[in-house]
């Protein structure tokens, strides 16, 4: 069942995802599409952490540190959505991805 938890500090996040193995970061200047990252294997993670950052967005010292603990820095498209909207479109896309729907 999805939780939706708001304003996690960076280092909160960190400890979380040390637990899970799948964090997926939506950022509108990354090159990665989402459907290239979320495949069925990803149905297996016993949590997969979708990051929304605020408007205006995450940092690029954020995301370097966010990347570095082995994070997935994605897009949903073309699009820029406002933060209020992208946690309802990326949920409703991972989980498509991963088979739940």
């Amino acid at each position: 069942t999805p939780e939706i938890v708001e304003g996690l500090s960076l280092t909160q996040l960190l400890e979380i995802e040390s637990e899970t193995g799948a964090i997926l970061v939506m950022h509108e200047s990354a090159t990665t599409k989402l459907s290239e990252v979320v495949t069925s294997k990803f149905a297996d993670k016993s949590e997969i952490i979708i990051v929304i950052g605020p408007e205006g967005g995450i940092s690029e010292s954020e995301l370097a540190v966010l990347e570095g603990a082995g994070a997935h820095i994605v897009g949903l498209g073309p699009e820029v959505f406002r933060s209020a909207h992208a946690g309802g479109a990326a949920l409703s896309a991972v989980s498509a991805l991963i088979g739940r729907w």
